[in-house]
């Protein structure tokens, strides 16, 4: 920071991103951490303005600086030219080493001063001594013309160059050995060169004659490395600017002095040229870009301090003293303010600039000037603080006197501070009252060490403890908790833990739960605790029981829902989300309703909201839908929730899963009604097997008499014969039935596999009842399909029990001649990959679909006036799809009543 004046301007700053200073920032020095600084010579340590009264309405505090360490930066005559510091955002005091490397930063800073100081004493010397540099090398011309001469007529510019530059050192040496002598210890660079023109006589490049040490180091290269290449060649990047500079030292053969920017150096020079009669020209230069920088921040500084003077938020005046004759300041003449005391005086600079305060201000009284004079007797900064009753506001202000004895006075509003220090003086009263008049215990403990500071007259009541006894004690001595743990509950409390539940003795021994919610406290820079106590005695026993009850609710094995009076839903436990299928956030809010399957009638309903609003319990059954979609029926007992008035808030239904009961129950009752129904169907059988048995029976008996009987006649006798025939055979057939069905029961009806053609056994019963059927008036035909395109051969071979099969057949085919009275019984064949279908289909009478469920139990029939009229067992069709299914296939039916039937079944071919 650099001073001008009153105000103080950031001629160089840190890069990082958290800084909020610029470089050419200016602002007025009142209120600042710099100020002080100046003021005092000394160095300034300020670790947080936030805490210190004097400094937490500083301006940098407002950009968030609220840490400073600053050192002041002196001239060589011991003045003041700035500071430089390093703030924080945080609280930091700054460790040795930042301290360390500011007063080492510093140093270096005064140093540069004083060498551009130094530089700006010593510039004209140095301008008298470039002039006598450049009477030497005009005592060289002569030779270095003579040697262009030659130069020019041998054409060869490059060996021309050395050998003039040999000459030229030769003849130094020889005759001019003082004039070389001093040339190589100029402080300043020398260069000759010879131009190089383009096509419009413009200097485009030069080529190197001669240099001196000097110019070695200023470019970095040995003279023996440059001499005979052009600038270009050493420095490409040389702008044509930079050529044209020199211009008019060939035009008018004048010298040209200029300060320019050269690129491929990166320095500011300053730069003397001029021409030599052989056609070179010499130029003489030297580096000045500390200078330049110097000036440009000088310039930067002036700005900053001018900025920061007239937009500090600090009303600033510059007075000239006025003195008795016993030298005591009488009055204060306005030299210059900053835009903010004109804001506050109401008055601007050019109106009160050359008068006094007391001309402004005739009623000002002596105290005023009081602070001026002690600040010039003392050599300090006084501070003081004023009202000004016209504006309610409160200033705080500074005087204090500059080296050039000029008076400074600095104020900065401070009626925020002063009103809320007002505010906190009031509010602290109303705490203090409310501390001690609150009905709930309160106490102050010390953080650390946990001794009880203080406590209101609550606790006296509450812990039956004296006051000044109280404030003997600690919390060890009050709590049950151990030493360790009461140090861990105190450490929780300092990392801003809120509440805590403690266990505490009373004077009289009785030990009591409490509840404690605790703050931190600023006391006389130390934080203290400060603790609200509830007793949660009563609480905690009550929390104990509603704990039990909660959880016989959540681990309850029946369904529970609590709900408000509208029935939505407010709470359920565990068995009731595991019934449903929907979780507790699924059903919270909504209406049992969601669990409505459609299937019960709405009286029910009606009459469960009838009961319960009548304040009455309701028992029942819901058959309801889970989530998933499935049904599950519930015995429900749904009952209202009262409060202390009586006044129902809640109903509760407590609910148990009884699917399952249900579901035995209706299997009981199927059972029973399957029992029954055999029962009936035995004794129908067993009628009807009575009846089939004795028909052919007394057949045989009957016409074996006839037969017997002497006067029968032999015609008769074989008609009769055939019958007896017929009658065994039918016996016969019944008997296998009865014999298969005890087979099946018992798991003993074997199958016996072996190849065969399935075509051909199609064939063999086609030709078996081909009579039987002609005999009734139909026709029997047979459908082959995919019968020939068959891997093993030209028939559809099968690997099955051929015996079984054909009994499967006999069946159907039996059943088909039975109910059909005209028409075409058709046998189909079907030759698949893996297996064969048949299929037997009659124009008889037809099967209605609710019987199609039944012909295949056992000892069913279509209609019992059926099995009069056609015969049967009731046996064939159960015994078929039971034999269909032991050969890997499966029996079915497909029929309309009065159009015929049509019966399918396929074998697995396991060839």
């Amino acid at each position: 920071m650099k001073l001008d004046g009153e105000s103080i301007e950031v001629f160089a700053k840190s890069e990082m991103s958290e800084n909020p200073y610029k470089v050419g920032d200016r602002e007025k020095l009142y209120g600042l951490y710099c100020n002080t600084v100046i003021e005092t010579h000394n160095k300034l340590l300020v670790p947080n303005a936030l805490k210190d009264i004097n400094w937490m309405n500083n301006p940098d505090v407002k950009l968030g600086m609220i840490a400073y360490l600053g050192f002041p930066i002196y001239l060589p005559n011991n003045s003041i030219f700035g500071t430089i510091c390093v703030l924080d955002n945080n609280e930091n005091c700054f460790p040795k080493e930042i301290e360390q490397l500011l007063e080492q930063i510093k140093e270096i800073i005064e140093l540069d001063i004083e060498g551009y100081l130094a530089f700006e004493s010593k510039s004209i010397k140095l301008e008298t001594k470039v002039l006598e540099q450049i009477q030497i090398i005009d005592q060289a011309k002569t030779p270095r013309q003579k040697l262009s001469n030659k130069v020019k007529k041998e054409h060869k510019i490059q060996e021309s160059i050395t050998n003039n530059n040999q000459q030229l050192i030769d003849k130094l040496v020889e005759g001019e050995s003082k004039d070389a002598d001093l040339f190589n210890k100029l402080n300043s660079a020398i260069v000759m060169f010879s131009p190089v023109f383009g096509s419009e006589g413009e200097l485009i490049d030069a080529t190197y004659l001669d240099m001196n040490p000097m110019n070695e180091q200023l470019i970095g290269y040995k003279k023996e490395e440059v001499i005979g290449k052009s600038i270009l060649e050493i420095f490409p990047e040389t702008s044509p600017k930079w050529f044209r500079t020199f211009g008019p030292i060939f035009k008018g053969k004048s010298n040209v002095n200029f300060e320019m920017f050269h690129k491929p150096l990166g320095k500011h020079f300053s730069v003397n040229a001029f021409p030599i009669d052989d056609g070179s020209f010499c130029v003489n230069y030297f580096d000045i870009s500390k200078q330049v920088i110097l000036k440009e921040n000088s310039k930067e500084n002036q700005l900053l301090l001018s900025s920061i003077f007239n937009r500090i938020n600090v009303a600033i005046v510059l007075f000239k003293p006025i003195f008795n004759q016993i030298h005591d300041l009488i009055d204060l003449e306005y030299i210059d303010m900053n835009p903010l005391n004109e804001q506050i005086m109401d008055f601007k600079l050019a109106d009160v600039k050359g008068k006094t305060v007391l001309e402004l201000f005739p009623n000002t009284n002596k105290e005023f000037f009081g602070y001026f004079n002690t600040s010039i007797q003392q050599k300090r900064i006084v501070p003081f603080n004023f009202k000004i009753d016209s504006s309610k506001k409160f200033y705080h202000s500074n005087a204090f006197m500059l080296d050039d004895n000029r008076m400074v006075y600095t104020c900065y509003d401070i009626t925020e501070q002063i009103l809320a220090t007002k505010k906190m003086e009031e509010r602290e009263k109303r705490h203090k009252a409310i501390f001690n008049n609150s009905s709930s215990s309160i106490v102050l403990i010390d953080s650390d060490s946990g001794a009880i500071l203080d406590g209101n007259d609550a606790l006296v009541r509450y812990t039956g403890y004296s006051k000044k006894t109280l404030l003997k004690m600690n919390l060890k001595q009050i709590s049950t908790s151990s030493e360790e743990e009461i140090q861990k509950q105190l450490y929780l409390a300092k990392q801003n833990k809120k509440h805590f539940d403690f266990k505490h003795t009373l004077a009289s021994g009785e030990i009591r739960n409490i509840e404690a919610y605790v703050g931190q406290i600023e006391m006389n820079g130390k934080m203290i605790l400060h603790c609200t106590v509830h007793d949660i005695t009563d609480k905690k026993n009550a929390l104990q029981d509603v704990l039990k009850l909660s959880n016989a609710v959540e681990q309850s094995p029946a369904s529970i829902i609590i709900t408000d009076t509208h029935g939505n839903i407010e709470y359920t436990n565990p068995k009731n989300c595991e019934i449903t299928g929907y979780s507790a956030e699924n059903l919270k809010g909504k209406n049992p309703r969601i669990l409505k399957s459609g299937k019960l009638a709405e009286h029910t309903y009606k009459d469960l909201w009838n009961t319960i609003l009548a304040g009455g319990k309701w028992e029942g059954e819901f058959y309801n839908r889970k989530k998933n979609g499935n049904y599950y029926w519930e015995h429900a007992s749904i009952s209202p929730i009262k409060n202390e008035e009586g006044t129902t808030i809640n109903f509760m239904k407590i609910g148990k899963d009884i699917s399952e009961q249900k579901k035995i129950q209706s299997e009981l009752r199927k059972a029973k009604f399957r029992a029954e129904e055999n029962d009936r169907l035995k004794t129908a059988f067993l009628a009807n097997l009575s009846h089939e048995i004795r028909t052919p029976l007394n057949g045989i008996m009957g016409f074996t008499d006839l037969i017997l009987h002497e006067e029968t006649p032999d015609d008769a006798k074989k008609d009769y014969q055939n019958i007896v025939k017929e009658s065994g055979e039918q016996l016969l057939m019944i008997i296998n039935d009865l014999v298969n069905i005890s087979q099946i029961e018992a798991g003993e009806l074997n199958i016996k596999l072996s190849h065969f053609s399935a075509t051909d056994l199609l064939d063999e019963i086609l030709l078996f009842y081909k009579p039987e059927v002609s005999k009734k008036g139909l026709e029997i035909q047979i459908v082959k399909i995919n019968c020939q395109v068959i891997k093993s051969g030209i028939n559809c071979m099968l690997f099955s029990d051929r015996k079984r099969l054909r009994q499967v057949f006999d069946n159907l085919i039996k059943n088909a001649i039975k109910f059909t009275q005209k028409g075409t019984i058709t046998l189909g064949i079907e030759c698949r990959d893996y297996t064969v279908l048949f299929t037997i289909q009659d124009t008889g009478i037809g099967i209605s679909k609710e019987n199609q469920k039944l012909i295949f139990d056992r000892f069913r029939q279509v209609e019992e006036h059926f099995t009069r009229h056609y015969g049967g067992n009731g046996l064939g069709l159960s015994i078929s799809k039971e034999i269909t299914e032991l050969l890997g296939g499966e029996l079915w039916v497909e029929s309309d009543l009065g159009k015929g039937s049509k019966f399918s079944f396929t074998v697995a071919n396991n060839s």
